[in-house]
């Protein structure tokens, strides 16, 4: 039960600590880089808590602290052993419908809380199914690169891991699946949300010409401006963020991808 603790006071530390500067995923890589002491199961449970809290957010207590990294947990999972440990008396909750969740731990609260700009949505996005999304763990979806392409979808077909072809370059895998254990990201596959990867459709739509200008102007860890490269070849490749972090994280990722011919700015 100690090791629950444990996960719980080191997920507040690291969260008191993010300053919200960088990916909080390249965040949490580079504070357990440092912390050796952690082995991958304590790195999975710690990570697992703080991503629930930011999927919960401060609508259950404004202050971070036990019980909310707690009741974050209770909310975001239907099996959890910290819960059955810590919290004995939520057991027989905690497979229940994520609305009667909510009222068991707020009666006050309604699954709409969890997403505070809710008059910003699309009026054809369901309110209710879009924050209870929230809470889940998304799929991982990953698009085939094709210099290697037979070579990585047999690697992916002789594979043990549960997974969908949701077309010939684009593959669904379960949540948390650990895909770099047999490809390799960003050299033979690139990790992108299945909506991302659709804007490739816009892409080969356009029939741009060799050397086209391309401007991604919003490149955040740069998956698109990889498609665009890989769909459309020889292009003049612009990538722009607002924060020298992102750009610099961004070059990493292109060396990875064998992607050297491009210019980047702050803006």
């Amino acid at each position: 039960m100690n090791r629950y603790y444990s996960y719980i006071n080191n997920s507040i530390k690291i969260i008191e600590a993010y300053k919200a500067d960088i990916p909080f995923a390249v965040f949490i890589k580079l504070f357990f880089a440092k912390e050796k002491k952690f082995g991958s199961r304590d790195r999975k449970q710690i990570a697992s808590l703080c991503y629930n809290y930011f999927r919960v957010g401060s609508i259950i207590n404004k202050i971070l602290n036990e019980d909310l990294i707690l009741a974050a947990e209770f909310l975001c999972n239907e099996n959890s052993a910290i819960i059955i440990a810590l919290k004995p008396e939520w057991k027989e909750m905690l497979n229940q419908p994520i609305i009667d969740k909510i009222k068991f731990i707020n009666p006050q609260l309604t699954i709409s809380d969890l997403f505070p700009l809710k008059n910003e949505l699309n009026t054809q996005i369901n309110l209710e199914v879009f924050c209870k999304s929230i809470l889940i763990q998304p799929d991982v979806f990953v698009r085939i690169r094709p210099e290697q392409f037979e070579q990585t979808t047999q690697k992916i077909k002789q594979s043990v891991l549960p997974k969908t072809f949701i077309s010939n370059d684009c593959v669904q895998f379960a949540a948390g699946s650990k895909i770099e254990n047999f490809i390799e990201p960003d050299k033979e596959v690139v990790i992108q949300d299945l909506n991302s990867q659709r804007v490739g459709e816009l892409m080969t739509a356009t029939n741009l010409h060799s050397n086209a200008n391309v401007w991604d102007c919003c490149a955040a860890s740069g998956g698109k401006s990889i498609m665009a490269c890989d769909l459309l070849k020889d292009i003049n490749l612009t990538v722009s963020d607002v924060r020298p972090s992102i750009i610099h994280n961004l070059k990493k990722r292109f060396t990875e991808a064998g992607i050297r011919n491009y210019h980047s700015f702050v803006a």
